[in-house]
């Protein structure tokens, strides 16, 4: 497969090559559901594909797996794979993980993030936050402060003292008005809510990578598809 038929293989309804649809029938459903399945049970996913040649596909699953499920949206399982297909994968340098637990505020800023072209994950808590962090390595974090369990301060402290991770810029989305904590604990930037969505879109549009018009106008049809 070529590299962007790899970069839509996980997608609902998506296939590598419709002739073969046309041929022998399918929706283009089953990688998409076997995605979603692996990542209930907390496994990681792998494509190793060469043009002509043929696909290896990988799954790594835990021996161990808690009773706690792991769900994700069609919009936030299309970016997760895309960002382990490759290193080098055009939406893997944009990933944004959004890290609040506020259902409905992780709601808004998917669909915020993906109208800017971006692709978003999101994580319900801190512990969640950290796991997608380092398996995705996402080019942006967006992380509430107030959260149960392991607050944004700690996730944010976790961030910075991993050598992996310490880079990626940490943008902090809260109620709680603390500017100066949060930028000499090493965040980029502050945001209090109700933010300021024009200010925040120029903020993440500083980290954005160089990519070709057409790879975002696939990335923007597919979000109004979803």
């Amino acid at each position: 497969m070529t590299s962007e038929q790899q970069w839509k293989l996980f997608r609902d309804f998506a296939q590598a090559d419709t002739s073969i649809a046309r041929k022998y029938g399918g929706t283009g459903l089953g990688l998409a559901i076997s995605y979603r399945f692996i990542h209930m049970m907390h496994g990681r996913v792998f494509v190793d594909s060469r043009l002509g040649e043929g696909s290896t596909f990988t799954v790594e699953l835990p021996a161990t797996v808690t009773g706690e499920r792991f769900q994700l949206s069609r919009q936030q399982a299309a970016s997760v794979i895309t960002a382990e297909i490759s290193d080098e994968s055009p939406s893997a340098k944009d990933t944004v993980l959004v890290i609040d637990d506020d259902p409905s505020v992780r709601d808004l800023m998917t669909r915020f993030l993906s109208k800017l072209g971006f692709h978003a994950i999101s994580a319900a808590n801190g512990e969640e936050g950290l796991r997608l962090a380092r398996q995705t390595r996402p080019r942006i974090i967006t992380l509430d402060v107030v959260m149960p369990g392991i607050n944004g301060w700690d996730v944010l402290a976790e961030l910075k003292a991993d050598s992996e991770l310490a880079s990626i810029p940490v943008i902090i989305v809260t109620i709680a008005d603390n500017e100066i904590l949060g930028m000499d604990r090493g965040a980029s930037n502050y945001f209090v809510k109700p933010f300021d969505r024009q200010r925040l879109a120029a903020e993440l549009k500083k980290y954005r990578s160089q990519r070709a018009p057409q790879e975002i106008n696939l990335e923007l049809d597919h979000s109004r598809r979803e």
